[in-house]
């Protein structure tokens, strides 16, 4: 939906998603595997799928429900 995305810039996004939420699960008690991915998944297609900056309204929202639902946060 407008802007400029890069596979590699998409790329970068899911493996820090990804190495959020395993840090963030260790620290509250084992991070549970398949949620971490599937998050870091749907938070870059949110990404992805936004430019123009307007991504950083719905990627926080989102992460912090998938947080609370998923990860159980």
């Amino acid at each position: 939906m407008g802007g400029h995305k890069t596979i590699a810039g998409s790329a970068a996004f899911y493996i820090v998603a990804v190495a959020a939420g395993v840090l963030v699960g260790v620290a509250t008690g084992g991070p549970h595997w398949f949620a971490v991915v599937a998050a870091a998944a749907v938070l870059t297609a949110i990404e992805g799928s936004i430019g123009y900056g307007l991504d950083n309204l719905p990627v926080p929202a989102v992460a912090s429900a998938l947080g609370i639902i998923w990860l159980g946060l």
